[in-house]
């Protein structure tokens, strides 16, 4: 095994080489989905794991429970097909979706900034199909205990 390369025990038939590839674009195709999960600046907050499995949009304000970011996920569902929204630029220069509420207020963004408003309203529009399609799975953070840690 040199350079990155896999041996050729690893490319015989049905070998690991070949595993490994269908793992990969397995992953690469899978559902979009909503994550809820703790927000790094607290409370909880959703997000939405796109088809590649990147993360496309996330709700905006933290919420006090990991039920509340749920509910949320639910009204998202429901406005993310036909709900008001503007392409904005950010304050990098790269331009960025938002989806509103018919309050005006924003309730989720694009996570990534797109070079041009082109791009920014074609990821909007695989957010709305996406969105209202995305199954809330669960991902609770799990505690690692190390061996003699307490």
């Amino acid at each position: 095994m040199g350079e990155g390369r896999p041996s050729s025990s690893t490319l015989g038939e049905g070998g690991l080489f070949v595993t490994e590839l269908r793992e990969n674009r397995c992953r690469r195709h899978r559902a979009p989905e909503y994550v809820v999960r703790p927000a790094p600046d607290g409370g909880w907050r959703w997000w939405l794991r796109g088809q590649d499995a990147a993360v496309t949009a996330a709700g905006v304000t933290p919420t006090a429970t990991s039920a509340a970011a749920a509910s949320e996920v639910l009204h998202i569902r429901i406005i993310a097909a036909v709900g008001p929204t503007e392409v904005v630029a950010d304050h990098h220069g790269s331009w960025r979706w938002r989806l509103l509420t018919r309050a005006g207020q924003v309730a989720a963004v694009s996570t990534i900034g797109f070079a041009s408003h082109w791009a920014a309203d074609r990821a909007l529009d695989r957010f709305r199909l996406e969105a209202s399609h995305a199954e809330l799975v669960d991902e609770e953070p799990r505690l690692i205990r190390h061996p003699g840690r307490r």
